[in-house]
């Protein structure tokens, strides 16, 4: 491979990296703004958050017609067979620690999303909850009797004999 199309390879991988890392503060940003019941501010993250995934898929775009014109078959464009076509083992070594990196970015970024679904599920049943109380769909406040339970009726003994 020549030294031009390595340059703008690897440019394009350290761009891809730098917005891996971007997203990553706007996970560490999505979830402060989660845990401080922020809307506007979730509504922000996620505006930028969209606007990075363009970049991304922009990115990616440039990375497979920067292959295509290189002539590396399609079914062929892996990490692997691209890194074994480079000439220098100081570019198979830059390049294997951007891929390294890209993908601890990745890991990184989809345990932080993993939290950030889970904090916002967390929050939306907590308004389900709060709505149901105020609208007064969640049924009769006052105390019901231990045999109107599902449990209770499974259970022909007393009251007091159910074990804890």
């Amino acid at each position: 491979m020549n030294d031009s199309f390595f340059a703008r390879w690897l440019q394009l991988l350290q761009r891809i990296l730098a917005l891996h890392e971007q997203l990553i503060a706007y996970a560490d940003e999505k979830r402060t703004v989660l845990i401080a019941h922020d809307v506007q501010g979730v509504a922000h993250v996620g505006a930028l958050e969209q606007k990075a995934m363009g970049t991304h898929d922009a990115l990616w775009e440039d990375v497979q017609q920067l292959l295509t014109a290189s002539k590396i078959p399609v079914g062929r464009n892996t990490w692997d067979t691209i890194v074994s076509l480079l000439d220098q083992p100081s570019q198979r070594a830059k390049v294997v620690d951007i891929r390294l990196r890209i993908l601890e970015c990745v890991s990184q970024l989809q345990a932080k999303q993993d939290l950030n679904k889970l904090l916002l599920r967390k929050a939306l049943q907590y308004v389900e909850y709060s709505l149901e109380l105020i609208s007064g769909t969640v049924g009769d406040v006052t105390y019901v009797t231990p045999t109107a339970s599902k449990r209770a009726l499974a259970h022909s003994a007393g009251r007091f004999d159910l074990k804890a």
